[in-house]
């Protein structure tokens, strides 16, 4: 994880298959580049390849199908 200045960062995340987050804000936006697997974040199916743009104080949660 590396964390910028104010509220910027950036983390690689590995998410177990059938893993859950529950309904959550990122104040500052998200960006999102799934690298391999297949999430359902918010009401979006993502897959790997995808990128994901979510604006600041956009709230979403997060499902993965499969290890993503």
């Amino acid at each position: 994880m590396r964390r910028g200045e104010g509220d910027g960062g950036a983390a690689l995340v590995k998410v177990a298959a059938g893993a859950r987050f529950p309904l959550h804000d990122h104040p500052g936006g998200e960006e999102v580049y799934v690298v391999s697997g297949r999430a359902r974040i918010g009401h979006l199916e993502v897959a790997g390849g995808d990128y994901l743009w979510s604006p600041a104080a956009g709230v979403h949660d997060l499902g993965a199908r499969d290890e993503t």
